[in-house]
Order: structure tokens, then sequence, then C-alpha cells
């Protein structure tokens, strides 16, 4: 079984993490698409750095 995210070179890993660092909502939607929900997100990305949620 091959997985979307998994890495098989340096440059793919590269290109992957450059992504994730300059369109982070994208690459994550993007990964979180090959799970199985029971109801698709509305966003992908929320945090508040002065009120952090752990």
């Amino acid at each position: 079984m091959s997985y979307p995210y998994q890495i098989k070179s340096e440059a793919a890993y590269r290109e992957a993490y450059q992504k994730s660092i300059e369109q982070p909502e994208a690459f994550w939607s993007s990964v979180a698409e090959h799970f199985v929900w029971k109801k698709k997100w509305d966003k992908v990305l929320s945090w508040n750095f002065k009120e952090p949620r752990v």
C-alpha cells in the first residue's frame, strides 16, 4: 500500500516540507483528505498563541 505522504526521497521530503511551510492550510488539507471523516472539517488550522488550547 502506498500512502500519499510516504516520502521516498530527500527531494520529495524537501518539497513536502516547503509546501507545509509556505501553504500550511493547503498542505494539511491534502493530507487530511486521505482519512475517513464522519464530518468534513470547516477549518484546516485554528490556533491562538495568546490562549492555547491543549
